[in-house]
């Protein structure tokens, strides 16, 4: 959902597609991350709409998966001289 929002806001049933979820999760983890700052909110009329407000948090993301990759990369080498 993340990834989606940094091209701009869009709405909980958006969102829901995207994931293939039900109702209740999208919105369940679209509120923890509007909690913790991560993701803004507005109303228009019976629909919730949600913008990314904090965008440097995907390159977060971004350097935690390179780090992964090394280690299993690592994990490949030693297990190959183990072999």
């Amino acid at each position: 959902m993340l990834d989606a929002l940094q091209s701009g806001e869009l709405c909980v049933g958006e969102l829901q597609e995207l994931v293939r979820s039900d109702l209740s999760t999208v919105s369940r983890h679209l509120s923890v991350m509007r909690t913790a700052g991560l993701l803004s909110s507005r109303r228009e009329a019976n629909q919730i709409f949600y913008a990314l407000r904090v965008p440097c948090v995907l390159k977060t993301f971004e350097c935690i998966e390179a780090v992964l990759r090394e280690d299993a990369r690592s994990a490949r080498k030693l297990a190959a001289r183990a072999s």
